[in-house]
């Protein structure tokens, strides 16, 4: 079973300019992604798999030199955000239609789709896997440990503020957050593990 534990994480300027990028290109890719998978149906009939568009999404950073200051794997959780959001639409969804033999799909199935996101809205990213970040554990001044978030690509580590509540288990993923407070924002991880 697994658990998690959202806590209140503070970054410094370039921590923070480096998770608000992150953010904005996510909010450009999951925006994509919901076309992509419109064209895909309408071509194939089904919506794509989470490797076929994980594959897209390696390809759209690959092509597009201003996503490298972010960790590539992390597209593939705004995959899996849009693969979610259209079964949530469409729970009754087939993955394959089949086909008659006119070449007409069996009871036309329309493709409900999510609504795209404003930039204000979007607030999310994520690392599924925990090879991409880790927690690191160290002794303060007063012999006290202190633990702080190592997210990939990102110099230094986070300073978090939850420190009494126990991990136990090995995480699993992470996902950073933040919070419009008027006149800044706040930040936060979410750590799933089990």
């Amino acid at each position: 079973m697994y658990r998690s534990i959202t806590m209140r994480i503070e970054p410094d300027s370039e921590q923070r300019r480096f998770i608000d990028e992150s953010i904005r290109v996510h909010h450009y890719v999951y925006n994509a992604l919901i076309t992509a998978v419109k064209l895909y149906f309408s071509d194939h009939g089904r919506i794509p798999s989470q490797n076929e568009l994980n594959s897209l999404c390696t390809e759209m950073w690959r092509k597009n030199g201003w996503m490298h200051g972010i960790y590539q794997n992390t597209m593939n959780q705004a995959a899996k955000r849009v693969l979610d959001a259209f079964k949530a639409c469409n729970p009754k969804i087939k993955q394959r239609s089949r086909k008659k033999k006119d070449g007409n799909a069996e009871g036309a199935f329309v493709l409900r789709s999510p609504r795209y996101r404003k930039l204000s809205r979007s607030n999310t990213f994520g690392y599924i896997s925990n090879k991409t970040f880790r927690i690191v554990t160290d002794i303060d001044a007063k012999g006290r440990e202190r633990r702080s978030l190592s997210l990939g690509k990102m110099e230094g580590t986070l300073r978090c503020y939850n420190q009494s509540t126990p991990i136990r288990g090995e995480p699993k993923t992470v996902i950073i957050s933040r919070k419009d407070i008027g006149t800044h924002y706040e930040y936060f991880a979410t750590i799933q593990y089990g």
